[in-house]
């Protein structure tokens, strides 16, 4: 009977669980970074490493393109959320939703990047107009579905977030698999068109679910109460990118091409950190504007590091398989897997001091920190890529993640 009554209240215990935010907020992260995982897969394994780097700097640019729109507008937006219900909560963020605007900004950036980028590779251009076209959708469609996916955080409405990146994930595969049934030679075009479906599909579900063409927003908002905040954070993004995201340009020039391809390979075995870390810190945000008490916000910062370093066990698990199967391509990748794992926790940490900073609305301390870090990342990669090759350039990206994380609480106490 005892037996019976164990299982019984394991059973309402795992329940529970599956409807809990956590649960909800994994779900959700699983299959928006599942599909950059099976996608990053299928391209490992088929394109050369040298193609793979290029394919690298390019997703670099849609990150980089919707994070922008992101860091004017959404965050904004989501960290001035003062509403208490989800009908009020509803018409303030219709009040706000990206105008089309936006997709004049993208437009400029993309065609920068496009004159920027034409580096010669083996003779040929390493983009065309096409890609560039197809990388402004998926960037911007990233942009629009995430806005409404903060929505549904603030709005503690997990269960449709988590339908909302199933959506995204199944359209997206099922139009990037179907490039490759009808065997479309342009990989490229095909990759960044099938997410920019998966996020369209999955904004138009939020918009519908929950009434969107039916809410009056609020007349008279503007931005002006998001425009210096809004410039902070845009200017922050940049450097935030240009530190993460750096190594992709600046390396390549000691390491080449295959080097970055090894780094981004590598990457790739650790995806299930980027699976249950975010929705974490999603949920910690949310915690922090609703203003839990000091325990709830301590437990979660905990739960957020804990589970990092839980993600990290798997991988060494998986790797001698991959290494023989979609990275035989590639020399030995180990200790990179390694450094990524090391690089997880640290990125973990410091994402939980900026979210703080965030809901604070220190966006200056935010913009001070990333160009203290940004500073010290281009130095590092340069240096100790020339020195250590693609081991190197990795180093830098940890060490930057600590220098950022020691500038937050440091800055912290003087505003």
């Amino acid at each position: 009977m005892s037996k019976l009554k164990r299982s019984s209240d394991l059973f309402q215990r795992g329940l529970v669980f599956i409807n809990s935010p956590m649960a909800m907020g994994i779900v959700a992260q699983a299959s928006s970074s599942g599909v950059s995982f099976l996608l990053n897969l299928v391209l490992v394994a088929t394109l050369s490493p040298d193609r793979f780097g290029e394919y690298s700097a390019a997703i670099t640019v849609v990150y980089f393109l919707s994070g922008l729109g992101a860091a004017l507008w959404t965050t904004q937006v989501t960290v001035f959320d003062e509403a208490t219900d989800e009908v009020g909560r509803r018409v303030h963020f219709k009040g706000h939703l990206p105008p089309f605007k936006w997709m004049t900004v993208l437009t400029v950036m993309a065609l920068l990047w496009l004159g920027l980028s034409h580096a010669p590779t083996g003779g040929a251009k390493v983009i065309s107009a096409p890609v560039v076209l197809s990388i402004l959708l998926c960037a911007y469609g990233f942009f629009l579905k995430e806005y409404l996916v903060r929505f549904t955080y603030n709005s503690s409405s997990l269960t449709n977030t988590a339908v909302a990146q199933v959506l995204f994930a199944v359209t997206s595969l099922t139009c990037f698999f179907l490039v490759k049934i009808l065997k479309v030679d342009q990989i490229f075009e095909g990759v960044f068109i099938s997410l920019a479906a998966g996020n369209f599909a999955a904004f138009l579900y939020i918009y519908v679910r929950f009434d969107f063409f039916k809410t009056e927003a609020t007349p008279g908002l503007s931005f002006e109460k998001y425009l210096r905040p809004g410039m902070y954070g845009a200017f922050s993004h940049v450097l935030s990118c240009l530190r993460n995201y750096g190594y992709v340009y600046i390396s390549p020039m000691f390491i080449g091409m295959r080097g970055l391809a090894e780094i981004n390979a590598a990457r790739i075995t650790t995806s299930i950190s980027s699976i249950t870390t975010p929705p974490l810190t999603q949920i910690h945000q949310a915690k922090m504007i609703r203003k839990e008490p000091d325990g709830a916000i301590q437990r979660s910062r905990r739960q957020i590091l804990l589970v990092t370093v839980l993600s990290s066990l798997p991988i060494a698990a998986a790797y001698p398989y991959l290494s023989q199967t979609v990275l035989s391509k590639y020399d030995d990748l180990f200790l990179l897997v390694m450094l990524w794992c090391v690089q997880a926790l640290a990125a973990a940490y410091r994402s939980t001091l900026e979210v703080e900073i965030l809901v604070q609305h220190m966006f200056r301390v935010l913009s001070i920190t990333n160009a203290i870090a940004l500073v010290c990342t281009v130095v590092l990669v340069v240096v100790l890529s020339y020195m250590f090759g693609a081991t190197g350039a990795l180093i830098a990206l940890i060490a930057a993640e600590v220098i950022a994380s020691i500038a937050f609480k440091v800055l912290q106490k003087f505003y």
